[in-house]
């Protein structure tokens, strides 16, 4: 009977790989208990109000959403992290001393999709709060190398670092609206030309350039509609602790002025060839450092040090990726993507990054905790796994 079929994108598991699937989960929570980390149990169901404020809005069209009976917004969670930071806050912790957290479960996000996207996974994960990057950075990718290796012996990692782009939007000059809008794009921007055309046609539209440098708005265009419009188009309910009437505020008190096009397309075409240049890790992190300020130089050598750390564990390629982690806009430092091949294609097994204002965005800036994070797929795991039997 079709309606006894599950929900799209959910799916019954049974018998066998049920089976694997429990033990699967069992080794990677025996696993990061040997790590020291402890086990946190997590609602199912969180407010909307802090996954939105938590992710910046860009998980909004993928949550399933309702209204319960209290008339309260709440939200199946489509991650775990805004939910650890959460209890985090609520226990009081000491930040000083170093808080290793691990978890599993389902979470859910919703996919437009008609395929056979999954909608429900379950996730197995870590969080490490108070945790400096010099001592935690190695810890962090290490156990989800080690982790991925009792089941994979045949991956990836891809590496970017969120303050490495920031640093050099930093040095261009540039508007904190247009940095913004650039460093969610990144990824339509290492497209070449059509991505280039792509941001241009976006930021003509938003108002953030124009053809004449340094143009104002003409006065009867509503700059608060142009704000809102703004914020809907980049998904973004909250930036950093600001709410969004403060943003509003502190836009219109300053004026709104835009860049012309032809600056914004040459700004474009360097940056471009920044992150898009590829080769062996060394000669990407080589270029880099001889195309980029000294301040910029530092931060990529910090990045070339980590890398020489973890190069003893089992993984065939590391690939260097600044275009990485854009997506989610709480990322400060430190991001990555664990992948394995899968009929052809790259999946990723597992990914997180260091999100070192995070704690303070949902603690209403009463708390700065710098801390890093991952998650296995533990669906992706399973089904490479098993094709490799």
């Amino acid at each position: 009977m079709e309606s006894l079929k599950p929900l799209q994108g959910m799916k019954d598991v049974f018998d066998s790989r049920a089976r694997t699937k429990r033990i699967m989960l069992n080794s990677l929570a025996e696993f990061l208990e040997s790590c020291e980390f402890e086990q946190i149990d997590l609602p199912l169901l969180e407010e909307t109000d802090l996954l939105l404020k938590k992710s910046g809005g860009t998980l909004a069209s993928k949550m399933y959403s309702f209204i319960d009976p209290g008339g309260r917004n709440i939200s199946l969670r489509p991650e775990f992290t805004s939910s650890v930071v959460r209890a985090f806050l609520n226990k009081d912790i000491d930040p000083s001393v170093a808080t290793k957290i691990f978890y599993y479960g389902q979470i859910f996000r919703y996919s437009f999709d008609n395929g056979n996207n999954l909608r429900e996974f379950t996730q197995v994960g870590c969080e490490f709060i108070g945790a400096l990057p010099q001592t935690s950075d190695k810890e962090i990718l290490m156990t989800a190398i080690k982790g991925t290796n009792l089941f994979l012996k045949d991956c990836s990692i891809r590496i970017g670092h969120m303050e490495i782009i920031n640093q050099i939007l930093d040095e261009l000059n540039l508007s904190n609206r247009l940095k913004f809008f650039i460093s969610e794009h990144l990824n339509i921007l290492k497209e070449g030309d059509s991505g280039i055309n792509k941001l241009k046609e976006m930021a003509l539209k938003l108002g953030l350039i124009s053809d004449t440098a340094n143009e104002e708005l003409s006065a009867n265009k509503d700059k608060g509609e142009l704000l809102q419009s703004y914020l809907t188009n980049m998904g973004m309910y909250n930036l950093g602790v600001r709410t969004i009437d403060e943003i509003q505020t502190r836009f219109l008190n300053k004026g709104i002025y835009s860049q012309s096009v032809d600056s914004f397309i040459n700004i474009l075409k360097n940056l471009h060839q920044i992150i898009s240049f590829n080769g062996d890790y060394k000669e990407v992190l080589n270029y880099l450092s001889n195309n980029c300020s000294t301040k910029v130089a530092e931060t990529i050598k910090d990045l070339s040090n980590l890398i020489g750390l973890i190069k003893s564990a089992e993984i065939n390629d590391i690939e260097i990726d600044l275009s990485l982690g854009r997506e989610i806009p709480y990322y400060t430092g430190l991001v990555f993507q664990i992948t394995s091949e899968y009929e052809d294609e790259d999946i990723i097994v597992s990914q997180g990054g260091r999100y070192d204002d995070l704690i303070s965005v949902l603690g209403n800036n009463q708390l700065s905790t710098p801390a890093l994070g991952f998650a296995w797929n533990l669906d992706a795991l399973q089904m490479i796994s098993e094709l490799g039997r």
